[in-house]
């Protein structure tokens, strides 16, 4: 029982990650804010990074993206 509200609630939370995914999207109503925030991730933590990558494909990138995204999800759920 415990493990069926447990796979409930995880499946909840995915469709809203999707959805929150879905609406920062170029062009849909998050994106500015989407990118303001992943920008500024970026400029804080790429000193860190200790290997060249091509723009937008670096880790900092993707988990800043991945955080702001789960945040936005988090919200909606």
């Amino acid at each position: 029982m415990q493990t069926a509200k447990f796979a409930r609630k995880a499946a909840g939370f995915f469709v809203c990650f999707i959805v929150a995914f879905m609406v920062s999207h170029y062009g849909m109503p998050l994106y500015p804010l989407t990118a303001w925030l992943v920008e500024h991730s970026h400029q804080i933590f790429s000193s860190y990074q200790d290997d060249v990558y091509e723009a937008g494909t670096d880790p900092v990138t993707f988990f800043s993206l991945m955080t702001v995204i789960a945040f936005y999800a988090l919200a909606l759920y």
